[in-house]
């Protein structure tokens, strides 16, 4: 056996944050980091430049890493021509200092030390630098951190780093700093929104306004109104300006008065552009932002609170030159140049540009059970591959929402979506040219959101023998459980069961044993939040009660369950899974477990029971397949996958394709 390469057939960067170049506001330019599966990239590019015109850095090209960063989310240009940047997302951080005339990237060691573990609430251990923002009263950015709620400075004159260490010991996300007000930094934090003021002078922490949980009256794990993150920190004559998310406010603080002056809601929209750069636009008294997911352009008077949309299908703004051209741009790589004086868009420019690959985060089979489908890893970007023709298409963003495609499900000619963030599900039509920007028909369109549902991620998409979808949900962040979706295709009507597997993530289904929904679940919640249980769980739903009729710990002390499949006999069916590095097999008729063992090539992501007898399996060290009847273990090729995002399925005619990583491969047998 061997695997054949097919190709690579995920390539549009996402676009993580965006900064401008607006050194000559009649030649404007823009700055754009963006994740790369190998490595981050930054764009530098005029309003529609080609994939040619453009320049796309790709810093670990120019300095190597062994692990090379791959989320960009922290970069700024402070109108010099240098951008400053951090590489992170990887066991490594990487730093560099960029001259946009020069052409020339200069490496700069990133000297801030982190705590790796301290999200309890997460198994993955890499940081994250979140944000670079510059103080007006000193030569040095600011920057946020996960997983340890971090601030840092970086002198831009010398290069070097500066530790001010946690800012709150209980959070994990320092989203946001704002060193907008001299000798403070004043914190946006998540996954339970607080305020942090942090004095430059003293190094005193101070909690900057009431952390209550507006549905109990007192301090709770809820955050300030229930949000989640405070975001978008800027500064309004003496006032402080932010956005709490989800289902946005806008929120004025007074940090003289230490007081909540004015909440501002957000009518009609799930969420604000909140991880961009400057997406607050503020002039006199007036503040222009955009919202999601309609790219509406709202503006908000400061002074009386009084909001107005001003235009539809515009997006955020992150940028105005002569002081009317407002620069929006929408999730789905689109940039639009919008006059505040006649209130009519100018002109819309794509930006959509590829890298060397992104990570393969979803796959399916379409409704002829041979072509695949899959979605990428923070992108929302689409594609399908012809293994009859060896060729691929990438379809480019399902919605104009930042996130992943998580999970697929085909049925009849559809297929059904499921989307991180806000746990959101879009149809697509395969009889029907793609089309997202089609105001009347849009292909794909967005059904439904579970975000009222407190569900933000959906791990698992399967159709069950009641022809309903159903879909295994994560919480959203600073919360644990999770929750299990009915979706009926012929009705679009959905209904969520809470707590089947209270305070867990609900990760992986199996729908194919009659009349039930096998469930494999993990003990984290929604990042942010640390688990109250210490074991993943076996669950069997009855789709008639239901209710869950068996409820198990598969293998002892482990966490997670990350994989099930179903292995059928003629008098049987068996439920195969894998928890920590272990494979077991439950047996479905004794209701109990027959086999536990370990292979020792760490966790698998995706087992597939194959025609030919064998399960087959994909470990973070081998792709390996177990047989059954003899419960022995076959290590097939000592590939070496990402033990997270890997998947692997079979066709109608027993074809086994692997997508690992940026790849895909379809195993010889």
């Amino acid at each position: 056996m061997q695997l054949k390469p097919l190709g690579t057939p995920a390539k549009l960067l996402a676009h993580l944050v965006r900064d401008v170049d607006f050194r000559n506001e009649r030649d404007p330019k823009f700055v754009v980091g963006a994740y790369g599966a190998k490595g981050a990239h930054l764009l530098y590019f005029r309003p529609g430049d080609s994939q040619q015109q453009a320049r796309i850095i790709k810093p670990s090209a120019q300095f190597p890493a062994k692990v090379p960063g791959r989320a960009l989310w922290a970069l700024s240009h402070t109108g010099d021509g240098i951008v400053h940047l951090i590489a992170s997302g990887s066991d490594e951080v990487q730093a560099y200092r960029y001259d946009l005339d020069a052409d020339r990237l200069e490496e700069i060691p990133f000297t801030i030390s982190y705590d790796r573990d301290a999200d309890a609430g997460s198994k993955f251990k890499h940081f994250y630098a979140l944000r670079l923002c510059p103080s007006p009263f000193e030569n040095c950015l600011y920057g946020g951190g996960y997983p340890d709620c971090r601030l840092y400075a970086w002198d831009r004159a010398t290069g070097q780093f500066v530790d001010h260490g946690r800012i709150d010991e209980t959070e994990n996300y320092l989203i946001w700093p704002c060193p907008q007000f001299e000798n403070k930094i004043y914190c946006g934090l998540g996954s339970h929104a607080k305020l942090v003021e942090l004095d430059l002078q003293t190094k005193a922490k101070r909690p900057a306004f009431p952390f209550q949980d507006s549905q109990k009256g007192e301090a709770g794990p809820a955050g300030y109104l229930g949000k989640e993150f405070l975001v978008q920190l800027t500064r309004w004559q003496d006032k402080l300006i932010g956005v709490l998310f989800p289902h946005p406010k806008l929120l004025i603080f007074d940090t003289i008065s230490n007081q909540v002056e004015r909440i501002i809601d957000i009518p009609n929209e799930e969420d604000l552009y909140r991880t961009d750069q400057n997406n607050l636009i503020i002039g006199d008294d007036e503040v222009y932002f955009g919202g999601l997911i309609s790219d509406n352009l709202y503006r908000a008077d400061l002074t009386t609170g009084r909001l107005e949309k001003i235009a539809a299908n515009v997006g955020g703004p992150f940028g105005i030159t002569e002081g009317r051209y407002l620069w929006c741009h929408s999730a789905i790589d689109r940039i639009t140049q919008f006059d505040l004086a006649t209130h009519r868009v100018v002109e819309r420019f794509p930006c959509s540009y590829e890298g060397d690959g992104m990570g393969i985060f979803a796959m399916a089979l379409g409704p002829d059970e041979k072509t695949l489908y899959g979605g990428s890893f923070i992108t929302q970007s689409f594609f399908k591959f012809d293994p009859m023709k060896n060729t691929s298409r990438e379809f480019g963003q399902v919605l104009n929402l930042p996130g992943q495609v998580n999970s697929l499900q085909a049925w009849r000619e559809k297929i059904f979506i499921g989307h991180y963030i806000h746990a959101t599900v879009t149809e697509y039509d395969t009889t029907k040219p793609w089309n997202l920007l089609d105001k009347e028909n849009p292909n794909p369109y967005r059904l439904f959101s579970l975000l009222h549902e407190s569900q933000d991620r959906i791990w698992d998409m399967k159709l069950a023998s009641d022809d309903c979808i159903y879909l295994a949900c994560g919480a959203t962040y600073g919360k644990l459980s999770g929750g299990l979706a009915r979706f009926n295709p012929q009705t679009y009507e959905y209904r969520v069961f809470h707590d089947l597997m209270p305070e867990q993530t609900l990760w992986c289904l199996e729908t194919r044993v009659p009349d039930k929904v096998i469930i494999g679940s993990w003990i984290y919640g929604g990042l942010g939040q640390k688990p109250s249980t210490t074991e993943g769980r076996l669950g069997i739903f009855d789709i008639a009660t239901e209710k869950i009729e068996q409820l198990i710990v598969p293998v002892p002390k482990a966490k997670n369950v990350t994989a099930i499949t179903l292995w059928q006999t003629q008098n049987n069916n068996f439920i195969i899974g894998t928890a920590d590095g272990a494979l077991f097999v439950y047996d479905l008729v004794k209701n109990e477990i027959i086999f536990r063992g370990e292979h020792g090539w760490g966790d698998t992501a995706s087992l597939c029971a194959s025609r030919d007898g064998w399960v087959y399996g994909i470990a973070q060290h081998a792709i390996y397949r177990f047989d059954p009847e003899r419960q022995k273990f076959e290590k097939i090729s000592d590939f070496r996958c990402d033990g997270f995002v890997d998947k692997i399925i079979e066709d109608k005619e027993g074809n086994l394709y692997i997508a690992s990583m940026t790849e895909l491969y379809r195993l010889e047998r």
